[in-house]
């Protein structure tokens, strides 16, 4: 290996004669930037062509495109799974997306949705009591027990806003999943 004193950033520094790891060209290096680097590369051209060489080529885990991410990325993803993009991925962690990297109370625990979701499913987009079915969003799902950690079938029962604030209220009564009057 080549040495040789130049003058660097005002100062005078042993160069190294190297060749670049992505063209091959022969240039000096300052001798301390060597015994640091594990690439050498002559200019920022060179390391760009380099990164670019060293990417790995993946799927899109949702919607199975190919694209490329650098190697030392990859340890990044918890999962093991990738995504081209940040919509990808937010589209594969909706409740109706994948299981592997969803979050635990994404329709499995006690989530609010869950249960709101299973109620409305199960029994119907209208209320149990004066039969409202216009307006989803109107409706609510109350716990017969008054335990909100208490997400079984059997424990729901869907009603509108109004019904809803009645029961609450003990002005209507549930009794065998038929609402009476006081």
């Amino acid at each position: 290996m080549e040495e040789k004193i130049m003058l660097c950033h005002k100062k005078l520094r042993t160069h190294v004669k190297i060749n670049c790891d992505a063209c091959g060209k022969e240039f000096w290096q300052p001798k301390f930037r060597f015994l640091l680097g594990k690439h050498h590369f002559c200019s920022r051209k060179c390391i760009a062509v380099f990164d670019k060489q060293q990417r790995v080529k993946l799927l899109c885990a949702t919607c199975g495109k190919e694209f490329a991410k650098a190697h030392n990325r990859l340890k990044h993803s918890k999962s093991g799974i990738h995504f081209c993009s940040r919509k990808c991925k937010d589209k594969a962690q909706r409740i109706s997306g994948r299981v592997e990297i969803m979050p635990a109370h994404y329709g499995r625990g006690h989530g609010i949705s869950h249960y709101r979701k299973m109620a409305l499913d199960k029994y119907g987009k209208v209320c149990a009591h004066c039969g409202y079915h216009e307006y989803e969003k109107g409706l609510e799902v109350h716990h017969i027990d008054g335990n909100r950690k208490h997400n079984t079938l059997e424990n729901l029962i869907v009603l509108c806003a109004l019904c809803h604030c009645l029961v609450s209220h003990k002005i209507l009564y549930i009794i065998d999943r038929k609402l009476i009057k006081k």
